[in-house]
């Protein structure tokens, strides 16, 4: 009885997939698309790619500042991509948790504490993105917008914090 409860979960699950797969890809226009990949340079998606992959080895790096006992940052680094691969496939920003999974049993480091060092990271992240909202504000750069632009910004800021 229970494996036809677990194959019946299979099928539900594949076949809410393929509607939902349909209604994401219903409008989308393949002529377009072939076009855009067509004409794009690809020596700037060569470095984003190679920024990208510097700009998270440091992130790992900096991450590795939060713990007590270092577990290394091989591991941090592999568990950065983890994390942006979970959190680009589930929803809820469920890669956090994937990434404290991975750098727990990696290292047999405790769970909660390495998800708790993400979550000061995350703390982290916020201030700083709240530091360069003020030195924005006071730039020269601000004053160009107009006035329900900066509103908006303000808005949207206060709701992220």
């Amino acid at each position: 009885m229970n494996k036809i409860f677990k194959d019946k979960k299979l099928y539900i699950g594949f076949v809410i997939s393929l509607i939902l797969i349909y209604y994401s890809t219903k409008d989308f226009n393949f002529l377009n698309f072939k076009h855009a990949i067509n004409s794009m340079n690809y020596i700037y998606v060569l470095y984003s790619i190679i920024i990208l992959i510097f700009v998270i080895y440091l992130r790992a790096i900096r991450w590795g500042y939060l713990f007590i006992k270092h577990p290394g940052n091989d591991i941090l680094y592999k568990a950065q991509f983890i994390g942006y691969f979970g959190n680009n496939v589930f929803p809820l920003r469920l890669g956090e948790i994937l990434r404290a999974y991975y750098v727990g049993s990696k290292s047999n480091k405790s769970k909660t504490k390495v998800m708790g060092t993400i979550i000061l990271e995350r703390i982290f992240d916020l201030v700083g993105c709240g530091f360069l909202f003020l030195v924005i504000m006071n730039s020269k750069l601000f004053n160009l917008l107009d006035y329900q632009y900066i509103f908006t910004i303000t808005v949207i800021t206060i709701i992220g914090i």
